[in-house]
């Protein structure tokens, strides 16, 4: 499956779906042997949106999403509505010290997922996606979020660095997520500015260059014995403790 194309497999993913925009699914296709009662108010509710249900043997909804499980059920869908950063900031409340994630090159669609899932949660103010060497929003981001892809602000940049910069004449201090001896404990961080995390990729972490962009280097304490956490973790007790400490 290609990130270009944009299927959403999974009953509770398409309901998801359904109840945030419906105006982007373009038709669904169901495996025509699977229990059709199981899907009556899906049906039900595409029917208002002159949305079509179509039959389709197991062999078609392969070729869409490929070896997946898709419960029988895939949502066509219009491209992911990505947000443009500069009107994306516009939007944003800074008295509100608003707290972002800048993903650098995180290839693993079920860590996006979950990272998604976590910011909407936590309410985080936007997810930063590189377009290049970056996996974007496809059908395993989106079951992986289980449905939260459309319920926080997802913003497609163009380099990470130069969002970065935008990111800083904006208001926004640059935190990268690393370990090291001179970070800064994620428990000292008191969120009292408007903060950007910037989230390396699963393997080698931030690019060089990245990490020099950074104001500081925040770090989770954990047991010594365990070297770094999956970055969809660090990401949700970064979210977590900023929920927990910035004033609404």
């Amino acid at each position: 499956m290609k990130d270009s194309s944009l299927y959403i497999f999974g009953k509770n993913p398409v309901e998801e779906l359904f109840t945030d925009r419906p105006d982007l699914i373009r038709r669904i296709y169901v495996k025509e042997t699977i229990d059709q009662s199981s899907f009556d108010h899906i049906r039900s509710t595409a029917t208002p949106h002159r949305i079509p249900v179509i039959k389709v043997p197991e062999k078609k909804i392969k070729e869409l999403v490929g070896e997946v499980s898709h419960q029988g059920i895939v949502a066509d869908v219009k491209e992911f509505p990505y947000q443009d950063i500069h009107e994306w900031i516009k939007s944003l409340d800074m008295t509100k010290n608003p707290v972002v994630f800048v993903l650098n090159e995180l290839t693993d669609p079920h860590n996006v997922g979950a990272i998604l899932r976590s910011a909407a949660a936590f309410n985080v103010a936007g997810v930063l996606l590189p377009k290049n060497r970056q996996v974007g929003v496809n059908g395993t981001v989106y079951k992986s979020s289980a449905g939260a892809a459309h319920k926080v602000s997802v913003v497609q940049i163009g380099n990470t660095n130069n969002a970065i910069d935008v990111l800083k004449k904006a208001g926004f201090w640059i935190a990268g997520l690393s370990g090291g001896k001179h970070a800064t404990s994620l428990y000292d961080e008191e969120f009292t500015t408007p903060l950007a995390f910037v989230i390396g990729s699963e393997g080698s972490g931030m690019r060089v260059k990245t990490e020099e962009l950074c104001d500081y280097i925040v770090s989770i304490p954990m047991n010594d014995s365990v070297e770094s956490l999956n970055a969809s973790v660090a990401a949700a007790l970064v979210g977590y403790e900023a929920q927990r400490k910035v004033v609404k």
